[in-house]
């Protein structure tokens, strides 16, 4: 999923441009709208990081589809894209990194060795 693909989703920044919906799955397989009180567009890890306050620390979770075997470099891949950003506007900020893919945390430690 690229950036622009990313940022397609949702409320939009634009007041007149309609974003593709954004849905749920159940346990159960049903597929639902996702539905909120207030509708917002989604951001970026680079505006996350510009506008919370700096004292704030991230839990950044590297999530892949569980039915889909990735290969080294896919998940290379989509772990530098997001190092980068943090490497770039994390500063001194308290940072961790998890996920349930196994792969991708034994990556992780491999890509970089500041954050735990």
């Amino acid at each position: 999923l690229s950036l622009d693909e990313f940022l397609s989703y949702g409320p939009q920044r634009e007041p007149n441009k309609v974003g593709k919906p954004l849905l749920r799955k159940t346990k159960d397989g049903r597929i639902y709208e996702w539905k909120v009180e207030k509708e917002d567009h989604l951001c970026t890890l680079e505006e996350v990081f510009q506008k919370i306050n700096h004292s704030k620390g991230f839990n950044i979770e590297f999530k892949f589809d569980d039915n889909v075997e990735y290969t080294e470099d896919e998940l290379v891949h989509a772990i530098q894209v997001v190092l980068q950003v943090v490497f770039k506007y994390a500063k001194d900020r308290r940072i961790f990194f998890s996920s349930f893919q196994p792969d991708a945390t034994l990556l992780v430690r491999k890509l970089q060795n500041i954050y735990p």
